[in-house]
C-alpha cells in the first residue's frame, strides 16, 4: 500500500482485526487432512494468531503463523502450469487416493 515509511499511526489505519478467509480455510483444510491421515499433504502441527505491537508493520493488526511438517519432494505450484494434463491427472489421483 506504499506506507512502509509512514508513521506507525498511519500504518495502524490499515489494521484488520478479523482472520482472513483464506487463512481460515487453509487451517481448516490442513486440520481435516491431518485428522484423516492424508500422506499427500503436510500435517498441521499448530497455528498462532498475535496482535502486532506499535513497532510492527501494521500496529494493532494481526499476524498469523501456521506450522506444518516439511514434506519430501518438490512443490507442485511452480511446476503445475507447464505440466502435461496426464501428469496433472496422475498427481490429483494420487492425492485423492491418499486422502480417501
Amino acid at each position: 500500500m506504499g506506507t512502509y515509511f509512514s508513521s506507525s499511526e498511519e500504518r495502524a489505519e490499515q489494521a484488520i482485526h478479523d482472520m482472513g478467509e483464506n487463512t481460515r480455510l487453509e487451517i481448516d483444510a490442513l486440520r481435516c487432512l491431518t485428522q484423516a491421515g492424508c500422506s499427500s499433504s503436510p500435517a498441521l502441527l499448530g497455528w498462532k494468531r498475535e496482535t502486532q505491537s506499535n513497532t510492527d508493520w501494521v500496529p494493532g493488526g494481526y499476524i498469523e503463523y501456521i506450522l506444518m511438517e516439511r514434506m519430501p519432494g518438490v512443490r507442485p505450484p511452480p511446476y503445475w502450469q507447464p505440466m502435461a494434463q496426464e501428469e496433472r491427472d496422475r498427481l490429483l489421483k494420487a492425492f485423492k487416493e491418499a486422502y480417501l
